[in-house]
Order: structure tokens, then sequence, then C-alpha cells
């Protein structure tokens, strides 16, 4: 049948050994979507053509087939290919006009919709070109012998965001230690993942077994497929006399599985004496620089406060400090006994060698809290240090941006802007002016020390008109890493400078004043010859 619809179009002979071209079928992915009317579409699937060199063939006839009853085709151009959904498979015909060698060229595009709740596989869409009456010819019907490959559809499972938490279900949820009628506070983190569109995965309706334990809040988490915002659950514990088991269960929902258990374990200490509190400053976590001329030592505390004295058998001890490069560390181990006031604080040095270079470490220790009960509960604290190499500071006044001179016309009128080093490292400036009649008339010594000041002079020659503005530009560079580029916008206008007149009241007025002051003089001349 192929070879008939082909006939008129390859009637003309051409004389010629054929070299085979190649027919391929592309592949796409696509996902069923549980319990909706039907799946997505994958990508156009295309069904390429691509002639070997000298190629002959001048028409294809071939067949695309696949086997899953839950993939319905439609195809375009209706001219070149056909589909029976039916019997699941395309026909492609395709022939040159004039009877010329085919080009490369897309002869069928093909387009799969995915019935609702498919089960993931991947299909195989296969080219057909070896069957009675299917092949490549040329203008003599000669089989050119043109090779085929087949494409596919991955029809990916449809599934609802995975969810992990922290910690994990199966490592359970451990409770520091913690004096007796003390409370603490756990919390899992749930994070959510992956999801095809259209899913979410819900987890709530949790509960909590065990004596002293308590569900803080009500959970109720929605993860919709994209979200990757963390959600939390927190759980805490009242300590008491006898440690504390239980279990915290709450229900995760998938829109694909349905509903499933997610259970923890809990478990908590005997409850023992209540440990003293502290505070940092600052914070840990926080950075503690050192800054100063190279060459010097720098130090800087942080301080930890005792903010509650806590039970006698209790302690806060901290210790286990690491020795990082380049710093000096002082002050460990410090202890605060529970049932007393003292010590007050600690100060935990730090100190460096100011160097050319900039040193950067991490110092880190333990926060050890016993309660006289075993085990003892230890936190971890870091800080990040940084051994500041000393740099420049430039400080302008004015600020970067315009400046406005006036002056008679035709003459000269200078500006100038001030660039303070207050910094701790020489401040190197180079200063351009340009703009016709704007000459930089002192130039800023370079370097400039720390605590010392440059200054670059601009003088503006004004023009000769009246009410005539000319502009120019300073720009000034410098190593102060902050502000390497300092540009001001300079505009001079000639103007006028009009002396104020005097009206004839004012004249009037004047002379009686003086009048008045001669008089006035004249009379106490007179008093002292008396």
């Amino acid at each position: 049948m192929i070879r008939q619809a082909l006939g008129a179009a390859l009637l003309l002979g051409m004389a010629g050994v054929a070299t085979a071209g190649s027919v391929s079928v592309g592949t796409a992915t696509g996902v069923a979507n549980a319990g909706a009317a039907a799946g997505t579409n994958p990508a156009v699937i295309p069904v390429n053509y691509t002639p070997g060199a000298g190629d002959t063939t001048v028409g294809v006839g071939m067949r695309v087939t696949w086997t899953n009853a839950n993939l319905t085709a439609t195809v375009s151009p209706a001219g070149n290919c056909s589909v029976n959904n039916t019997t699941r498979i395309v026909t492609i015909a395709v022939s040159d006009a004039a009877n010329l060698p085919l080009a490369a060229q897309t002869l069928c595009s093909l387009t799969f919709t995915i019935a609702a709740a498919t089960p993931a596989s991947i299909e195989t869409l296969t080219a057909d070109i070896a069957s009675a009456g299917q092949g490549c010819f040329d203008a003599a019907l000669a089989n050119t012998g043109c090779t085929a490959t087949n494409g596919s559809i991955d029809i990916a499972a449809v599934s609802s965001p995975a969810v992990t938490y922290a910690p994990t279900a199966a490592a359970g949820v451990a409770f520091p230690a913690g004096g007796t009628g003390t409370s603490n506070t756990q919390t899992i983190t749930a994070t959510p993942s992956g999801g095809t569109a259209g899913q979410t995965t819900t987890v709530g309706s949790c509960a909590v077994t065990g004596a002293g334990f308590a569900l803080v809040g009500t959970p109720a988490l929605s993860f919709p497929t994209g979200s990757v915002t963390p959600g939390q659950i927190q759980v805490s514990y009242t300590y008491g006399p006898a440690a504390g088991t239980g279990t915290l269960t709450c229900v995760q929902t998938s829109s694909v599985s349905g509903p499933s258990n997610v259970v923890w374990n809990l478990t908590a200490p005997v409850g023992g004496a209540t440990p003293p509190t502290i505070a940092y400053a600052p914070a840990p976590g926080g950075t503690i620089t050192l800054i100063g001329t190279v060459g010097s030592t720098q130090t800087s505390n942080i301080v930890v406060t005792r903010t509650s004295n806590g039970q006698v058998g209790s302690s806060v001890t901290l210790n286990g400090q690491n020795a990082p490069a380049g710093f000096t560390i002082t002050g460990f181990p410090a202890a605060f006994p529970g049932g007393s006031a003292t010590p007050a604080s600690a100060n935990l040095g730090v100190s460096c060698v100011i160097g050319a270079a900039t040193t950067n470490a991490t110092l880190t220790f333990n926060e050890v809290t016993s309660t006289g009960v075993p085990p003892d509960s230890t936190t971890a604290r870091t800080y990040n240090l940084v051994c500041q190499a000393p740099s420049p500071e430039v400080s302008p006044a004015p600020a970067p941006g315009n400046i406005a001179v006036q002056g008679a016309p035709s003459t000269t009128q200078t500006t100038q802007v001030a660039f303070a080093n207050t910094g701790l490292a020489d401040l190197t400036l180079a200063c351009t002016v340009t703009g016709a009649g704007f000459t930089l008339t002192t130039a800023p010594t370079s370097p400039v020390l720390p605590g010392a000041t440059g200054t670059a002079v601009v003088s503006v020659a004004l023009p000769p008109a009246q009410g005539t503005t000319i502009t120019g530009t300073l720009v000034c560079t410098t190593n102060d890493a902050d502000e390497p580029t300092l540009t001001y916008n300079i505009s001079g206008t000639a103007v006028n400078l009009v002396v104020p007149t005097m009206s004839a009241w004012g004249k009037a007025l004047m002379a009686a004043l003086l009048a008045g002051l001669g008089l006035l003089g004249f009379t106490m001349m007179r008093r002292r010859t008396v």
C-alpha cells in the first residue's frame, strides 16, 4: 500500500547507487496525574530524516508503533502522516514533488496524551522501515537501505514531595540533662523536596505519649510541589525524679499514596539539680575582628556572664577549646558552679599579632552543663576570628557629588576637597580634573598617613558672560577597597556682584544718625573740659 502511495511521486528514473540516509524517532517525558482527567502531554516528538552523503532517497514510507493503550497520539502535518489510535500505528509517507533527493527534515511530529493513573514505564516508539512496503526509495523505486532509530516516552511516576526529618524518626529525640522542675524544648525540622506538578504532602495530627512530654503548639505543615521551605515540630519535656520515655506520632499524608505515620521515640534523663545559666557577649556564632597596625598585638574578650545561680550540685563548664592558627586563646577552662553567685563572669581572651595579610580562623569550645545526674549535656560553641590586616579608610569632605562655584565674570575661583585617612594604613590618592576652565591647582599628598588629611584644590576660570555656566569633573582614585573612586561634578557660574543702593529715606536717616553721633561726641568732650 505504501509503495502504491509513493508510486505516483517516484515514476521518474534516476540512475546511480543510493547512499543510505537515516530516520530517527525522538524521546520525551510525561507524567500521568493521578485522579486527573488526563496526564501531562510530553514535548512534541519529531520523526526526522537525515540524508547520507550523496543520498539518492526521494521518498520515505514508514510506520511508528507503540503497545501501551494508555497513550493517545495526534500527528502533524496531515499531508505527511496519519494515526490510528486503535491499532496504535502512525503511518508516514513523504516524497519530493520534483523527484529530487530529500533534504534533512522532520517527516512527522507526534504528540501523546498519557491517561490518568498510568503506571510508570518507558514506552518504546518503534520505527518500522523494514516491513513490506516500508523503507526509503530512490526515483526508480529501489530501496536505498536507510536505517532507523527507535524513540521512547518516559512515563514518570506521579509523586508528592518527599519530606526528610532532622532528627530522623529512626534516631528519635533525646533530651539533654536538665534540673528537676525545669523544661526543655526540642525541634524536629521537616524539609520538603521533589514531587510532580500538582501534588502535596502534609504533616499534622501529631500526638505525644509519655509523662512529662508535651507537644508545642499544633503543627500543620503543608508542602506543595516546588516548596523548599522547612517546617518545624516541637516537643517539650519537664524534668522529674525519673527518666522520661515516650513517643511522638505525626501523620504524613501524600496526595498520591495517602496517609502514613511517622513515629519518634522520646527519651529524657533523670532530672537533677537546676544548673546555672550564662550569657555570652558577643553571642556564639558571631565574628570577633581584631584591628591594629602591623606588628601590634590586639586582644578582645568574650565576656561570659552568670544570669542565674542554679542549685548546689550542678555546674556549667567551658572547656575543650581548640587552638586556632594565628591566635592566642586564654581563659579556659571557665567554671560556673551551681548554688553560688561567684564567679559572676569570666573573660575568654582572643588575641593576635596584626600582619600584612588578614588571618581567618574559627574558635570552638564546649559548654558542658551538669545537673549532678549523668549524663552531662554538651553544646558546641563557635566564633569566627579575624586578625584584620590594616587598611586605609578615606573620609572625604564634602562627600562625592555636586560642587557649585560662583563668582564675577572672568574671575578665577577655587574649591577644595579634603580626604581624611581614618584607617590604619597609608591612603594613596590620585586626582584628575577634566573640563575647559578647570585646573587641579593643588594635588593631594600621596600617601596620606593614618590620621592625616590630603587636600585637592581646583581652580575654576569663570566665563566672561554673565549667567554662563561651565562644567568639569574631579575624579580621585584611592586604595580604599570600599571607595576606590570618588567623583565630583563641578559647575562654575559667572554672576555679577551687585552693591546694594540706599533709598532717599535711608540716606536721610543715615544723615540724622551721623549728626546725632557727632553731637554726642561734642557734648562728651565739653564735659571732660569742665
